[in-house]
């Protein structure tokens, strides 16, 4: 079995509401942190990517301040999971469209307005989260925004197992910079102690 497909097998295998419990202490917390992109830049239809959606709280909190011809692509390695957004973006009447996959084999998301990723990255090897980078970047118009968290290398002893992946900084930057996106953020304990934010735009 190859590690993306034991990463996969990992998150197919946990119950959803197992998940959304283990979620409740952090996504609040992220949730604050995520800019309204549609808003702040006047996009009348912005389209926004969830790479990892998880139970899509966040997602759901994204759409609803999109105006509303904006919405939100979310993209998970769980069609459990998605069919469960999916379904709550029904019931609030709020523009969700789900997709099966990963960065690795981004699917056809359009182009985008911005984008963001959390709790994602600390599970995956260097390797796959520069192709997720890059993945996200050839999507996104000039000036798109992606905001994303991952873990640096030396925030604390890592822990084994192949879901505790931490990651150099300037790896990290130089894997941005290399897909045509501009750092204009890096800042660390925002949320948590551990985590590491970027904020990078999309530049010609």
């Amino acid at each position: 079995m190859t590690e993306q497909e034991r990463e996969i097998a990992h998150w197919t295998s946990t119950p959803i509401e197992e998940f959304i419990r283990s979620q409740e202490k952090t996504e609040p917390l992220v949730a604050a942190l995520l800019p309204v992109h549609g808003d702040s830049i006047g996009i009348k239809r912005p389209r926004v990517l969830d790479l990892g959606s998880g139970d899509g709280t966040l997602a759901l909190r994204v759409a609803r301040t999109l105006p509303k011809a904006g919405k939100v692509v979310c993209v998970d390695v769980d069609q459990g999971r998605l069919d469960f957004i999916q379904s709550a973006a029904d019931s609030e009447g709020v523009k969700i469209e789900t997709m099966l996959g990963d960065g690795r084999q981004l699917p056809d998301v359009g182009r985008l307005n911005a984008a963001f990723s959390t709790i994602v990255f600390q599970h995956l090897p260097l390797s796959a989260v520069v192709s997720y980078i890059t993945a996200v970047a050839s999507h996104l118009k000039q000036g798109g925004v992606f905001r994303f968290q991952f873990i640096a290398t030396g925030a604390v002893d890592r822990p084994s197992g192949f879901l505790a992946h931490f990651h150099p900084k300037d790896e990290i930057i130089n894997a941005c910079e290399s897909a045509k996106l501009t750092v204009e953020v890096c800042e660390t304990g925002v949320g948590h102690a551990l985590w590491t934010w970027i904020t990078a735009r999309k530049r010609r």
